[in-house]
């Protein structure tokens, strides 16, 4: 598991601050308001009082599925997050070996790098430089635009384009 503090500021339809935290077990992304939270999710509006917790992504079926829609998508032990400060929250799901992107104004759920084209093959990973599916990926960590992934290998993913190399390439140790 991980957590992340997120300052909503700046995002349409969003303000608070909130703490996002990855629940491996669960299979789950959950939120805690830190202060009072606004999200609004395809035109509606929600509120959270501080300190009021709930799920904001995952369907708790372990998987490896994306979707527009927060409460469909699956996810296989997301262990790993980090925010880019803007509006994404990346996770790495660690059995799927994928670096995924929660957008937060719309709460859609997006592959970065790694797994597969089929949701229920959490096996399909890879270990080579690149951008799509074939990257893999196990936990995150911020650090300026990047998100670093490590599996059996030191990885990084540049977050706005999905480019995955080797973290060697750029002299980080």
């Amino acid at each position: 598991w991980d957590v992340e503090l997120v300052q909503l500021e700046g995002l349409p339809g969003c303000e608070g601050v909130l703490l996002v935290i990855a629940m491996a077990g669960t299979h789950q992304i959950w939120a805690h308001a830190i202060t009072s939270i606004t999200l609004t999710h395809r035109g509606k509006s929600t509120c959270y009082s501080a300190g009021v917790t709930w799920r904001l992504a995952g369907n708790g079926v372990e998987g490896n599925k994306n979707n527009s829609y927060p409460h469909n998508a699956s996810f296989a032990q997301p262990s790993g997050l980090s925010y880019d400060g803007e509006r994404t929250v990346y996770i790495a799901d660690s059995e799927s070996s994928t670096v995924r992107a929660l957008d937060l104004p719309s709460l859609a759920i997006k592959n970065l790098a790694g797994g597969g084209l089929d949701p229920t093959d959490l096996f399909a990973y890879g270990d080579v430089d690149g951008k799509g599916t074939e990257p893999c990926g196990q936990e995150t960590e911020e650090q300026a635009n990047y998100s670093l992934v490590y599996y059996f290998c030191r990885r990084e993913v540049e977050g706005k384009t999905g480019v995955l190399q080797q973290a060697e390439q750029r002299g980080l140790q």
